[in-house]
């Protein structure tokens, strides 16, 4: 049989073993072939769905980063301050706690108790009046930003519930 002729009884009994039915292209091998734009297709519309992924979590990350108004601070160290408070004067940190209660109240502002981190540790922090409109409940978080004084006294420069 030549090239353009073809069996009638191959296409009546399914083909013979081994062989694909279909149409034959000059120069061909005889197997099937896919579309060749189709895997291109397929790769491009992945490369694009990880690139707009990646471009999705960097903006992200990007936007969490911005909005933490305390990233340039560094955190507060318990055991430096343990240890001198006075040799801290000047220094700005940031502190993330729970209120555990109000100890003192006056015109330039409230002293509350914080706990930090596990709950064990306890620190004093001076609220000044000029957030006297912010409610600190007992049992809230907050993210503060604080400059030790003269004195030790941790001080409230900005805060924010967390």
């Amino acid at each position: 049989m030549g090239p353009c002729e073809a069996d009638p009884t191959a296409f009546a009994e399914g083909g013979r073993e081994g062989e694909t039915l279909g149409f034959l292209v000059p120069g061909s091998t005889g197997m099937a072939q896919e579309m060749p734009g189709r895997s291109n297709f397929l790769r491009l519309g992945a490369a694009l769905l990880v690139l707009i992924g990646s471009a999705a979590a960097v903006g992200w990350l990007l936007f969490v980063r911005a909005t933490n108004p305390f990233r340039t601070a560094s955190p507060f160290d318990v055991a430096a301050y343990s240890s001198g408070a006075r040799g801290l004067s000047g220094n700005t940190c940031t502190l993330e706690g729970e209120i555990l209660a109000l100890l003192a109240w006056a015109p330039s502002g409230r002293l509350v108790s914080v706990s930090i981190g596990d709950g064990r540790t306890a620190v004093p922090v001076l609220v000044p009046s000029e957030y006297h409109d912010v409610d600190l409940p007992q049992g809230l978080r907050f993210r503060f930003l604080l400059q030790v004084d003269d004195q030790g006294i941790l001080r409230v420069k900005q805060l924010s519930p967390s």
